[in-house]
């Protein structure tokens, strides 16, 4: 019986060429999953557009809904009524004639209660009310 030939390690330069076809295998693949993760992302921007495209007034009724959902686990609201909602989009003119808007910046949101006379001024930004007033109207 005779012994076998030893066998002959690769070279250095096969196991680099291995070691290249490897990362570009994983490269193609990490590449296509990417892709159809994007393609899918699209296909659901797209499909939300039309609906909104469809229907406009849906999008602010879930804005609101959203916030008054996040105002209301910061507090009480009215249950009975819906809020009028506006945003702060000129702070430095708001703050020359109210008072309410000492403390408001840009992008800050005023949800009225106009039954139960009360105003809120809160800051999506960092997620707090600023300010709980009473409403009043100037007749």
């Amino acid at each position: 019986v005779q012994p076998k030939p030893a066998r002959a390690k690769p070279s250095t330069k096969t196991l680099v060429h291995y070691a290249v076809d490897a990362v570009l295998v994983v490269l193609v693949i990490a590449l296509a999953v990417s892709y159809m993760g994007v393609k899918s992302q699209k296909a659901d921007v797209e499909k939300e557009l039309a609906a909104v495209k469809a229907n406009p007034q849906s999008l602010v009724q879930k804005q609101t809904t959203d916030l008054i959902a996040k105002v209301g686990a910061l507090m009480t609201l009215p249950s009975d009524e819906q809020p009028t909602v506006a945003e702060v989009s000129d702070a430095e003119t708001a703050k020359k004639q109210s008072a309410f808007f000492v403390n408001a910046a840009n992008g800050d949101k005023v949800l009225m209660y106009a039954k139960a006379g009360t105003a809120i001024l809160y800051r999506p930004s960092t997620d707090k009310i600023i300010l709980v007033a009473p409403l009043t109207f100037n007749k």
